[in-house]
């Protein structure tokens, strides 16, 4: 029997596992990748609805997760470092502060990084109850300034990254809006609004798989412990 590896969560509600039955609601990444890695692997997902990076450390989640003595981390988190509340925004340069932190404690208890870009918001479209396109494309513009500090990051320290805004926006831009819309969630079943911010289950498994085929192209010693096919 393989001795168990312990693989850490760290983000907000793209990743967060929320446990609905029902497919048509709100599904974090976080609660379906493990279908992508072996039996000896165990999740601990520690990502919180609304968390920015800032809020993260402030509310000792980052504490709590590196005291779970985990053997890799994976850091997904940013999208609400755009937020405009003290509590939770962060400039750019602070999050790449935040970032080399994340990174220097990882390291410091001997696990092993791994960064995630950003996820992708889209649009409401209000007349018709869908999530679309930002003028044709997939892609959040408000984010980008983060995913591109956690390139820079990711590059200058040699730490695989995931860039999950880029796969992500040519996924959706590849199957095009209307098969892309129906991957975001229902607000709740009696209203039946369609949530352009957060994904379903379909979404979340397709972040997932998208998540785990990046790291399977990488350096990352995790790679070793997918089921799917590894390249590398």
């Amino acid at each position: 029997m393989k001795q168990e590896i312990r693989v850490a969560l760290v983000g907000s509600s793209a990743c967060e596992g929320f446990g609905n039955t029902d497919p048509r609601l709100i599904a974090g990444w976080g609660e379906v990748i493990g279908a992508f890695f072996q039996p000896h692997v165990k999740l601990l997902n520690f990502a919180l609805s609304g968390y920015s990076s800032k809020k993260f450390i402030d509310d000792g989640l980052w504490d709590k997760t590196l005291k779970a003595k985990p053997d890799y981390i994976l850091i997904g988190i940013g999208v609400n470092d755009t937020r405009p509340e003290p509590d939770f925004h962060t400039e750019p340069e602070e999050y790449r502060a935040n970032l080399m932190r994340f990174l220097r404690e990882t390291r410091e208890i001997g696990a092993v990084p791994v960064f995630i870009t950003l996820n992708l918001e889209l649009c409401y479209d209000a007349e018709h109850n869908k999530a679309v396109f930002n003028n044709g494309r997939a892609f959040t513009p408000a984010r980008e300034p983060y995913s591109r500090v956690m390139r820079e990051v990711a590059a200058a320290e040699h730490v695989p990254c995931a860039d999950l805004a880029k796969l992500q926006q040519e996924a959706l831009e590849a199957m095009g809006e209307d098969a892309a819309g129906k991957l975001y969630r229902m607000m709740d079943l009696e209203t039946m609004k369609v949530d352009p911010s957060h994904t379903n289950r379909k979404g979340a498994e397709l972040l997932a798989e998208l998540i785990v085929k990046a790291i399977a192209g990488s350096n990352s010693p995790l790679k070793q412990e997918l089921t799917i096919n590894r390249k590398g």
